[in-house]
Formats: C-alpha cells, structure tokens, sequence
C-alpha cells in the first residue's frame, strides 16, 4: 500500500513536469515568434506618451551626444572622455532608476520607472551603450588606420636605407 502511495505520486510528479515542460515550449515558441516580439515592441511604443518634456529632453540630449562623437571620431582624446562619460551615465542608471522611481510625479504623467529598470534601459542605457559601441569600433577603425600608416612608413623607410647602402657599393 505505501510503494502504491508512493508510485502514486511519482506518476503524479512525472505529470505534473510533463505538463510544465510543454507549458515552457510552448512560451519559448511564442517568445521567438517574431510576431509577439513586434507586437511588444509595438505595445511599449504605444503605451509611452513621447510628447512629455522631460522624455522629449533626454532624446534630444542622446541625440546631441550621437552628433558630438561623430563631428569628434577622428580626436582621441575627446572620444575617449565621450566614452568615459557615457560609462558612467550607465554605470549610475540603476541609482537613477530609483530615484526617478521615487519621485516620477513630478515630472511625468505615469510610472515608467519599475524595479527591473526596462523603461529606463530602452530609453536612456541602451542609445548610449549604442553611441558606446559606435565609439569602440571607431576606435578599433582608427587604430588599424594608423597601423597601415605606419607599416608604410616603415617599408618606405626600409626602402631609403636600401636605396643608400646600394648606392654606396656602388662607389
């Protein structure tokens, strides 16, 4: 009677996860069905109002930002300082998030600031990761620039040196 109890409840249990791992397909089907990715996306579009200033003030600001490190691509020394700066901004966005999450009626119409910090992420931590990344591969762009440049200057170098001990052998 007990092992029949027992055996019971592991059928019970072996049910129980048989039903539960179909219920995890089934999500993990949806969330790759790029329908209800676009649907979502669509969703928080449409449920964030764009005209509020201060959301108007941080795009513009994240717009001015994208514009500096282009017009700055070619300084180092300001690209890197763009890059330090952003760093930091993103480093202090889960602090910002709790603050704005404390005090977001005075300055907004709704809450868009939750403990998971995804409002925040999309608007503010993710342009400027993009600017971030835009930066890093300027850079990496930059730097194999200037290896080509100095490789040639190298071989134009060697050829001069070239040039000269032929020169005097035949003297």
């Amino acid at each position: 009677m007990e092992n029949g109890g027992a055996f019971s409840n592991l059928e019970e249990l072996q049910t129980v996860s048989q039903d539960l791992m179909q219920q995890i397909r089934e999500k993990m089907r949806e969330g790759l069905d790029p329908k209800a990715f676009y649907d979502d996306v669509m969703h928080f579009v449409h449920s964030v109002r764009w005209s509020e200033p201060w959301l108007v003030g941080l795009i513009a600001t994240e717009i001015v930002l994208a514009t500096v490190v282009m017009i700055t691509r070619k300084n180092l020394s300001a690209q890197t300082f763009l890059f330090f700066l952003l760093f930091v901004m993103v480093y202090w966005a889960e602090n910002l998030n709790t603050l704005l999450d404390r005090h977001w009626k005075k300055f907004a119409t709704q809450a868009y600031f939750d403990r998971t910090g995804l409002f925040l992420s999309v608007v503010y931590s993710g342009p400027m990761l993009l600017i971030m990344v835009f930066i890093i591969i300027n850079n990496l762009v930059q730097m194999v620039k200037m290896m080509v440049k100095v490789k040639r200057m190298e071989l134009k170098f060697k050829a001069i040196q070239e040039n000269k001990r032929k020169g005097k052998k035949k003297e």
